[in-house]
């Protein structure tokens, strides 16, 4: 999120920014919930993972409780949810940023993925991804920046922030 191209995005669609009262950060394939909560904390937004694997969920589920639990004033504050589930069945009206880890996602989700981002996402929204061969032909959703930036698995990551016309 530090990426300029990235966080230049990110920034025009937090609430503090557009003035809306309502709108999420929502992360297809959210694993142990770790993007999420950089959405609650870092930009102070509604955030919502949705992962399928049940172990992956189960983690960050209980981190949450055991965040909670602590009783600490920030973490009573955060408003998260992890779901457990298809990120296809997930509703996304009212995302402003969605984050994709799609790295091992194949031909034929990425495909029902760009349908349902085109599909539900309003004018404005932002996607982020890892590639460009999800959206990269989308009449809807244009290419609005893309630059390298370090990420735990990789030293020069390429992120594709997407834009909602």
């Amino acid at each position: 999120m530090q990426v300029p191209v990235v966080a230049s995005a990110v920034t025009r669609c937090i609430p503090e920014t557009t003035g809306e009262a309502e709108g999420e950060y929502v992360v297809f394939g959210s694993s142990s919930g770790w993007m999420v909560f950089y959405g609650a904390i870092a930009l102070g937004m509604k955030s919502r993972g949705v992962e399928l694997m049940q172990h992956l969920d189960k983690s960050a589920n209980l981190l949450l409780e055991e965040l909670k639990q602590e009783g600490k004033d920030s973490a009573s504050k955060l408003d998260v949810v992890f779901e457990r589930g298809d990120m296809l069945e997930a509703d996304i009206s009212k995302a402003r940023i969605l984050l994709l880890a799609s790295q091992c996602w194949d031909g034929d989700l990425k495909e029902l993925v760009r349908a349902k981002a085109e599909a539900e996402l309003s004018d404005g929204a932002v996607v982020i991804d890892y590639s460009n061969t999800i959206f990269g032909q989308s009449k809807i959703l244009r290419l609005a920046g893309e630059a390298d930036g370090r990420v735990s698995w990789n030293v020069n990551q390429r992120f594709f922030v997407y834009e909602r016309v």
